[in-house]
């Protein structure tokens, strides 16, 4: 990553009748923002392009131009399905599992006729132990072990 490091944070340069935003990272100078804009409008978008970047501290610039910050939204909402309340009788039975088979494309294809994409590895490694589309435990077989 060839950027400066965080955390930034946004200033407002009192002496430009607050028609400039600066943004810095500790006392290094990055870059100012400025233009027709109100100063509140001014001052909103420079909070929003230091949080942005903060936000996406230690990820790599080729996985960003991927769009990994979106991925995370989708991995953050099925978790957050993972946590609602489910009826008892919805709740699995004890010897019921999900498999998921793992696809040429790295794509992940569960029993319970769902598709599932992770950046990074699979679905143990991505700590999933259950599926959030069904809530059965699961199992997962991986591209190459099903081949052999």
């Amino acid at each position: 990553m060839n950027h400066t490091k965080e955390p930034w944070e946004a200033r407002r340069d009192p002496s430009y009748y607050g028609l400039v935003s600066e943004v810095y990272a500790g006392d290094k100078f990055i870059l100012s923002t400025g233009g027709v804009y109100s100063p509140s409008e001014l001052e909103a978008n420079t909070k929003r392009i230091v949080a942005c970047v903060n936000a996406c501290a230690d990820v790599e610039d080729d996985r960003l131009s991927l769009g990994y910050v979106k991925g995370l939204e989708v991995e953050n909402a099925l978790l957050k399905a993972q946590l609602t309340w489910r009826p008892v009788s919805e709740k699995p039975e004890k010897d019921e599992m999900c498999t998921w088979q793992e696809d040429e494309d790295g794509l992940w294809h569960t029993d319970c006729h769902e598709i599932h994409q992770f950046f990074d590895g699979t679905p143990t490694e991505n700590s999933y132990k259950f599926c959030p589309y069904c809530a059965k435990p699961l199992k997962e077989e991986k591209y190459n072990d099903q081949k052999e």
